[in-house]
């Protein structure tokens, strides 16, 4: 049951990072790195806006396999429960 779980899990992280959730905390740690490390970026940082629209054009697809092969061994977990909890 727990791996079905971890894997609809995965997926709906995977489909929330798409939409763009992640952006600005992702932003905001690679400023802070530049920030902290001498001479890692001298031509200039980059704004949000461009910082988000290239991450836009970079979404990670063809993950759905995640969500059904969690769905079909959720369900067979929870056969295998209904099962064992009878006896």
């Amino acid at each position: 049951m727990i791996p079905g779980m971890l894997m609809i899990l995965s997926d709906a992280i995977l489909w929330v990072s798409n939409e763009g959730a992640f952006y600005g905390v992702s932003y905001c740690l690679r400023m802070a790195v530049f920030a902290l490390i001498p001479g890692k970026r001298k031509d200039g940082y980059e704004k949000y806006s461009e910082y988000v629209e290239k991450k836009s054009q970079k979404r990670v697809q063809g993950y759905s396999f995640l969500f059904w092969s969690g769905l079909v061994t959720m369900g067979v977990a929870l056969v295998f429960f209904g099962l064992y909890s009878r006896q």
